[in-house]
């Protein structure tokens, strides 16, 4: 892997942590750099509320979000792998998109329920979207296997 960077998306699922997981030890294993990024989806969704009630609904998720991430941080610096968090907000597919472009990730990793049938098609699939349209190679973690 010749660029040093791995994103890894989270939404803070059991299959996000399990993505987490793996990216971080890829990450150890290969002296790579981690970039942990996650996206509020809040300017489309709150854009339409009541003003100051969507501003400290947002503040709020931004804040929680944001501990969320420092803990991931706090994690890979453990592991003793350098990483930095990104809070990005939009649809979750352009923005994590984005992301590893900007951060000239050599891969995007994130978790997925696996969902299949009608429940894929009314709540669709990020990953499989990005597996799509990523700028780089994308590695899906399943959330759901049997330990």
């Amino acid at each position: 892997m010749a660029a040093r960077t791995i994103y890894v998306g989270t939404d803070f699922s059991p299959a996000s942590e399990r993505a987490f997981d793996v990216a971080l030890e890829m990450a150890r294993m290969r002296g790579a750099d981690l970039v942990v990024g996650h996206v509020i989806a809040t300017p489309g969704v709150l854009g339409y509320g009541v003003g100051d009630i969507a501003r400290e609904v947002e503040n709020r998720i931004r804040a929680d979000s944001g501990m969320r991430l420092e803990a991931l941080r706090r994690r890979a610096d453990r592991a003793g792998v350098p990483a930095r968090t990104e809070l990005l907000a939009g649809s979750p597919q352009d923005a994590l998109a984005e992301a590893a472009e900007r951060s000239h990730a050599a891969m995007l990793v994130l978790g997925t329920n696996g969902r299949t049938g009608v429940s894929r098609l009314v709540m669709g699939s990020v990953a499989a979207r990005l597996v799509c349209t990523a700028p780089c190679p994308v590695l899906t973690v399943r959330g759901n296997v049997a330990a």
